[in-house]
């Protein structure tokens, strides 16, 4: 994130996702990824409009999740082996601007990284799939949603959350250009190489609101994984011990 792994407009990220796959969006666009256990069967997703162009199907049984921009992170579902990956219109989502894989099989080979490639408005786009499994992550046992925000250099919260309209409540920026991640429920994520350094934890509410600041500007450990837990401290994990446990021997989230 932030100066990690940047080559032109792409950006390569290393996920921890305890043999789950998360996706990052570094396409500059929404994508949109319909995904089973089977292959799919791509009639049934996309349709030609009257202009010619590619739609959506609204009838469509598959399931599916969308990614919008500022290289937001999705888990997919556990059993997840074949997906579909399109490119939303930026006009209109329900019209699809390019394919970018279809049945494009998701590997199970831990370490193994799988990039998708196309050509749109002059840059680079790039979806990578990756498993990891190393320390150095940040674990969400708070049974809520937790966004983080990382750079290479301290952020300025200013340029992350603002003071919304009604009650003064914080909302998130919509035009942060500091990349984020949302990590679900007993979920993780993996910090990997340069521009890791600093991570501003958040929880997430409905729409864009941020519901409370857990920690701005955490440096980020080189060689040790922390767990954000129910009361929405942050605890160190144990060097010996299971994933969702911390140094004082307590399991945390809905693992233990």
């Amino acid at each position: 994130m932030g100066n990690h792994g940047i080559s032109g407009n792409t950006r390569d990220v290393t996920i921890n996702t305890e043999n789950r796959y998360g996706v990052i969006n570094a396409t500059g666009g929404a994508i949109r990824i319909y995904y089973s256990k089977d292959k799919i069967e791509l009639a049934d997703i996309v349709r030609k409009g009257s202009s010619g162009k590619l739609i959506f199907k609204d009838s469509c049984s598959i399931s599916c999740m969308a990614i919008n921009v500022n290289n937001s992170f999705s888990f997919l579902p556990k059993g997840t082996r074949y997906t579909a990956i399109y490119l939303e219109s930026s006009t209109d989502r329900d019209d699809c601007e390019q394919t970018i894989a279809e049945n494009y099989e998701v590997k199970l080979d831990n370490g193994t990284n799988s990039n998708i490639s196309g050509n749109y408005v002059g840059g680079n786009m790039a979806v990578r799939i990756r498993r990891e499994l190393s320390t150095r992550s940040v674990f969400n046992a708070t049974g809520r949603t937790l966004r983080v925000y990382c750079d290479s250099e301290k952020m300025q919260s200013g340029n992350i959350v603002i003071k919304g309209r009604e009650g003064g409540k914080l909302a998130f920026k919509e035009d942060c250009s500091i990349p984020y991640i949302s990590i679900l429920p007993d979920d993780s994520f993996h910090f990997e190489g340069e521009g890791m350094n600093y991570a501003s934890i958040y929880l997430e509410g409905s729409g864009n609101e941020c519901q409370k600041t857990i920690s701005e500007n955490y440096e980020v450990p080189v060689d040790k994984s922390f767990i954000v837990t129910a009361d929405l401290s942050i605890k160190f994990q144990s060097d010996k011990a299971e994933t969702w446990e911390d140094e004082d021997g307590i399991t945390h989230g809905q693992k233990s």
